[in-house]
């Protein structure tokens, strides 16, 4: 930053040296004590010895005056500058009262059963929140989505964590319903696919034989393999439907079936020609 009190005092500086020029010119010279008369220009010598002490003492005075003057500017500058930018316009702030309404509208919206137990008091755009919360995470999202809220200057979250008796039974009490739920389900899950695995059968080999709606089957894995073809079950020859009686010896053949009464049911055919 440029010394802007330079040219003062050295303004100051030479007009005190002026005015010091301009008495020696009018006879107080000081320069000699030979050209002194002790008799008849002792009062002169004196003045000028005074008005030198004096210039010399106004001088001083004056830097000192502009020194401190400069420091103290200097040192309340900044802080002036960091409370005007600190400072928000009190004109562009929304109103507290639509900014309470805002955070009221979204704790209803994002947290519909802690709502209740939530209030918030907005002064100046500062969010002081109060109330209970079932849990620290709780309490950290309710915090995040006011902080984000238009007109939200800041937020003092004052929410404290439901840690009664009542609280911990009941999330005991909805964490073992989960589980039993979960187990439920995976129990469920595991009974109905072992009964497909075994309700249903997939064979694979090539037509042994074919008569009275019966298709017999030389499974690559289980050997000879029988199974009806009702008049409801899908077959296929080289991807086009066709009768069963249309299939040959030695045809390559997928056949899924269904166990019904202890014999297999063919839903489906799916035969492919020899190339």
């Amino acid at each position: 930053m440029f010394p802007f009190w330079l040219p003062i005092l050295t303004y100051r500086t030479n007009l005190a040296l002026h005015q010091r020029n301009s008495l020696g010119r009018n006879g107080m010279r000081c320069k000699s004590r030979d050209s002194i008369n002790t008799t008849t220009l002792f009062p002169t010598a004196s003045r000028c010895r005074f008005s030198t002490t004096f210039l010399r003492r106004n001088i001083a005075m004056r830097a000192f005056q502009y020194f401190t003057a400069t420091a103290v500017l200097m040192a309340t500058l900044p802080i002036a500058t960091r409370t005007a930018v600190a400072d928000e316009p009190a004109s562009t702030r929304l109103p507290d009262l639509a900014v309470q309404q805002t955070v009221k509208k979204k704790l209803q919206s994002s947290f519909q059963l802690m709502s209740p137990d939530i209030h918030a008091r907005v002064i100046a755009g500062r969010v002081e929140l109060r109330g209970h919360a079932p849990s620290f995470i709780d309490r950290m999202r309710i915090e995040d989505v006011v902080e984000e809220l238009a007109g939200v200057r800041a937020v003092q979250n004052r929410i404290r964590v439901d840690r009664t008796g009542s609280s911990l039974d009941r999330q005991a009490t909805e964490l073992v319903s989960l589980r039993n739920d979960i187990i439920s389900i995976r129990q469920n899950t595991v009974a109905d696919l072992t009964a497909t695995l075994q309700t249903q059968k997939s064979i694979r080999g090539t037509i042994e034989l074919i008569a009275d709606n019966h298709i017999m089957v030389r499974d690559f894995r289980r050997g000879l393999v029988d199974a009806e073809i009702p008049a409801t079950a899908a077959v296929t020859l080289d991807g086009e439907s066709v009768d069963e009686s249309d299939l040959r010896q030695g045809f390559l053949v997928m056949v899924d079936a269904s166990v019904v009464e202890g014999e297999l049911v063919a839903d489906a055919v799916e035969a492919h020609s020899p190339k």
